[in-house]
């Protein structure tokens, strides 16, 4: 939806008063890069506190934190499989 929303916003900052340089536009697209890039470094720390948080699981002796070296075959997600760590 947030990529559908973009398509239809985009072509209205560039103006065609502020051309060739459309310094509106120009400015939104680094500003969006700039979130993009926040955020991706958000979630890299937020898997890595995961991947602690069940590193310590596992050290303190809960067995269904264990990391798993092989995909297992069952329909749990990331979240509930304690086992899972995230690759960054």
């Amino acid at each position: 939806m947030i990529y559908a929303l973009g398509s239809i916003i985009a072509p209205q900052l560039f103006r065609a008063s502020e051309a060739p340089l459309y310094p509106t536009a120009m400015n939104t697209i680094i500003a969006m890069y700039c979130v993009f890039i926040t955020a991706q470094i958000a979630y890299r720390q937020l898997c890595a506190r995961e991947n602690a948080r069940r590193d310590r699981l596992w050290a303190d002796g809960m067995a269904e934190a264990e990391p798993q070296l092989a995909p297992k075959e069952d329909n749990r997600t990331d979240i509930e499989d304690l086992g899972f760590r995230y690759v960054l």
